[in-house]
């Protein structure tokens, strides 16, 4: 079955009512379109407009989601979108959230970033709290809906487990030397091995962020890309091109951990 989604590559304030505008635009704009689904980057809610700053924080079912799932029951498109949500943990610490929102503007799934990112001079931790529970699958009305965070896109088994008919990733994939390479190339990666559509949604920024949203096939044929500007990518899925042969071919039990980690 075919499905139209749009990858929304925009750059979050720190204000969430000025990125809920942003939303809401983009939305509409999307909508008018014929789109079912709109994604965007992790994050969105709130970023740091200065080095050092904090994100602003909301409980789960604060003004931030419940603006969202009426946007989505308004417009009848299912949302991807990214929150810091008050944790109440220790040192106040939020965790970084994807919320899932049918287009009925029901909470389909709530997604804690499990893998936060303390790599390549960055140490994501500081900031956030990491999740405990592995993102389940979501039914939609085409199919079966996996997702990936961002730093998690690095990890395979998080997706091989998830048994979908296709991958939303959101993401606020940073620059470094090699990192645009290495986006491209993870999600190239994880649609092949798994053999179903992979859809990579980063924010942009002329410091932080790369841009360059894309999404690919299950033959690994980049089925449309964005530079570093805000924009929206169009994508008109057709899930019957999905290969489950190395989904079939898998062999669970022969993949334990054979050693400690470093």
């Amino acid at each position: 079955m075919a499905v139209k989604i749009i990858l929304a590559q925009l750059r979050a304030l720190q204000s969430s009512v000025e990125n809920l505008k942003k939303i809401t635009e983009t939305v509409q704009k999307a909508a008018a379109g014929g789109a079912q689904m709109v994604v965007f980057p992790e994050y969105m809610m709130s970023y740091p407009e200065e080095k050092g700053g904090k994100s602003e924080q909301q409980p789960l079912f604060g003004a931030f989601a419940t603006a969202l799932c009426a946007l989505a029951q308004t417009h009848g498109v299912w949302l991807v979108c990214g929150m810091t949500e008050r944790s109440g943990k220790p040192y106040g610490l939020p965790y970084n959230t994807i919320l899932i929102i049918s287009g009925a503007g029901n909470v389909a799934a709530v997604h804690r970033k499990t893998h936060l990112y303390d790599a390549f001079h960055w140490q994501e931790s500081r900031d956030y709290c990491a999740g405990s529970t592995p993102f389940s699958p979501v039914q939609t009305p085409w199919g079966r809906m996996g997702l990936a965070c961002c730093y998690e896109l690095r990890f395979p088994e998080v997706l091989t487990r998830q048994a979908c008919d296709f991958f939303v990733v959101p993401a606020g994939w940073t620059r470094g030397e090699h990192k645009a390479l290495h986006w491209r190339t993870l999600l190239a990666a994880r649609a092949i091995e798994n053999g179903v559509p992979v859809l990579g949604c980063t924010q942009t920024s002329p410091k932080v962020f790369t841009g360059g949203s894309a999404a690919f096939a299950p033959t690994g044929e980049c089925l449309g890309a964005l530079g570093e500007a805000e924009g929206t990518l169009e994508l008109l899925l057709d899930l019957s091109r999905n290969d489950p042969t190395t989904r079939r071919n898998r062999r669970p039990e022969l993949y334990g951990t054979f050693h400690k980690p470093l």
